[in-house]
């Protein structure tokens, strides 16, 4: 099931047994989009200081 979650962009929820349908989360969506559009994101702000060092 493909559902519409705001203007041109659709995501596609998966399914899970315990709580039911688990849509993506705002990571998952910036990385599709990115992906798509072949960027690179730079996180900023307070984002980036949650983020850890690889």
């Amino acid at each position: 099931m493909i559902n519409k979650g705001i203007p041109r962009i659709y995501r596609r929820p998966k399914e899970s047994p315990l709580i039911g349908i688990v849509i993506p989360t705002v990571e998952a969506v910036a990385e599709a989009i990115a992906k798509r559009d072949k960027i690179r994101t730079i996180p900023s702000g307070s984002y980036a200081l949650r983020m850890p060092l690889d």
